[in-house]
């Protein structure tokens, strides 16, 4: 758990959220590229400066879940 969120693994997702708030957000896993992308946040244009560093946290807990699920692949210079 990084700063109080909590990561739930939901099939090729991982939501993460921030109890006791409406904070969170949806990463799916793209299994063609090996990749996170981030669905289901904010869902407008502008955003406190609460809810920029809780989509900058879940982002590094998400990443940390999802190595661990084994569901990052390195890349390559190449691939770039």
């Amino acid at each position: 758990m990084e700063n109080g969120l909590r990561a739930e693994v939901h099939d090729d997702a991982i939501q993460v959220l921030k109890p006791g708030t409406s904070l969170f957000v949806t990463f799916q896993r793209n299994s063609g590229s090996g990749i996170l992308e981030a669905q289901d946040f904010l869902g407008r244009r502008w955003a406190s400066s609460e809810e920029i560093e809780f989509v900058a946290a879940a982002w590094r807990l998400a990443y940390v879940e999802a190595k661990a699920q084994g569901w990052l692949r390195p890349m390559s210079v190449r691939s770039l």
